[in-house]
């Protein structure tokens, strides 16, 4: 789905990402934000089964989703373009500790990651996007 919003189109995609974990059973969902050249990655908690967690795996999913887009490039690129994607973990309301909240995620250059929490307006505003953007995704 493709969206303008101030004269930008801004895409929409929504996935599954599996897979991932230890005994390859992790599933979260992913909706993909393509505004101009920037891409925002938006990982939340599945509800359908008990999965691994995102947080414990993130490094791997960051690499699988971006191989997947850009499957012809350096380990090197796909490192640069993780690091400058924005990333965002978000936690349904119904998960026990987490539930209802959000954190950007922002990788070094050996894709250590790093968790800022902050609420869903806040992470709209500092992404430049519209609540909108968001709409659909599992409170």
């Amino acid at each position: 789905m493709t969206k303008v919003v101030a004269g930008i189109d801004i895409e929409v995609t929504d996935t599954v990402v599996s897979g991932f974990g230890p005994n390859k059973n992790g599933l979260c969902l992913l909706r993909i934000i393509k505004k101009e050249d920037k891409y925002i990655f938006v990982l939340t908690h599945s509800m359908e089964r008990r999965s691994p967690s995102i947080t414990d795996y993130i490094d791997d999913i960051a690499v699988t989703v971006c191989t997947d887009i850009f499957p012809n490039i350096s380990r090197r690129k796909l490192v640069k373009i993780i690091c400058a994607s924005a990333w965002v973990e978000h936690w349904p309301k119904a998960i026990p500790m987490f539930g209802g909240s959000y954190a950007v995620i922002c990788f070094d250059g050996r894709l250590n990651p790093a968790w800022s929490y902050a609420s869903k307006e806040a992470i709209v505003d500092s992404l430049g996007i519209s609540m909108d953007m968001l709409a659909g995704i599992p409170e």
